[in-house]
């Protein structure tokens, strides 16, 4: 299904953004978006239907929010709760191995990847071995139905090949949420090509930037091919979590719904739905720039965003 839209070239990916060029310069870029949410209080009252819906309705309304050029979207996307009973009932097309059974809801995380699809066996298997290096289990791969043809041709000449991967949690985490979290947390960071976190020790450390260098020994050549655009990840992780999943894309409000046919189906439910709709000022879209939250929702500056990066990298070597 995520092959219906007749594909461009595919030049720069989807985190594609142009280099400095003229008076434009990638490191002043600036943007400010439309956001909103919807939550439902009485914690006795099941997740429903109706909060995602009545969010991708916020999501729409926030058009005047976002910016747009030929029907190609600066972006889009909304957060939610993990659709447990979503899942459950679409168990089948969880690819593992042998059936895949889900855990009870907050004992799987679920990570929403988005893969260059030159480079999706190579992505996987570094997503892998984080997952295993950190004493988790793999459970399996599910691929995210979609609907291209609602894309522009510029939008869909960057689209990226989405799937969802699960994660059973360890039996050593287990009544401790918190731990999940950051663990879950730590294989999105160390399974990123261009750097691994240290979670145990040097020489595990060690170990697990060894296995990555020779997982990565092709990825030299995915630069190669990206032309005169800024070179970025064979792979994005949108979300990796027990607790929250986002959906997000290089798209309209309004494309949002039409495009992820997950957020339709009765059965995708939620207790809050938080959307962002980007509306920059000097940036270029990509897929990667859609909805660029985890936890939060915000309407900021990328200088702002630039600041709190600085900070964290600067004691990267003290956290988790």
């Amino acid at each position: 299904m995520q092959d219906d839209h007749p594909r461009t070239p595919y030049h720069g990916g989807f985190h594609q953004y142009p280099p400095a060029l003229g008076m434009y310069d990638p490191s002043l870029e600036k943007d400010a978006c439309g956001v909103g949410m919807i939550v439902d209080l009485d914690t006795q009252r099941p997740p429903s239907h109706d909060i995602v819906a009545d969010a991708l309705q916020i999501l729409i309304n926030l058009s005047h929010r976002s910016a747009c050029c030929d029907d190609t979207g600066d972006g889009a996307g909304i957060m939610c709760n993990i659709p447990h009973s979503f899942f459950k009932a679409y168990e089948t097309d969880i690819s593992g191995k042998g059936r895949v059974t889900l855990p009870q809801l907050g004992q799987y995380g679920v990570g929403m990847v988005f893969f260059h699809p030159d480079h999706i066996e190579t992505s996987r298997a570094m997503i892998e071995a984080s997952i295993s290096d950190h004493g988790q289990t793999l459970l399996g791969w599910r691929k995210v139905p979609v609907n291209s043809k609602v894309l522009s041709s510029i939008a869909a000449g960057s689209q990226p090949l989405i799937e969802q991967v699960f994660v059973a949690r360890a039996a050593d985490l287990e009544g401790d949420d918190d731990a999940f979290e950051r663990t879950l947390y730590m294989i999105r960071q160390s399974s990123r090509w261009d750097k691994t976190v240290n979670h145990k020790d040097h020489q595990q450390q060690q170990q697990v930037s060894t296995d990555f260098e020779e997982i990565a020994e092709d990825l030299p050549s995915l630069h190669a091919a990206r032309g005169p655009h800024t070179p970025g990840p064979p792979h994005y992780i949108c979300t990796f979590s027990s607790k929250v999943i986002v959906y997000k894309g290089q798209l309209m409000p309004s494309q949002l719904p039409t495009f992820y046919l997950d957020l339709v189906d009765p059965i995708f439910a939620s207790k809050f739905g938080m959307v962002h709709s980007r509306f920059s000022t000097n940036t270029f879209p990509s897929w990667m720039r859609a909805q660029p939250n985890r936890l939060s929702c915000h309407n900021g500056e990328i200088n702002t965003l630039r600041g709190n990066l600085n900070r964290v990298q600067a004691r990267e070597g003290t956290m988790a």
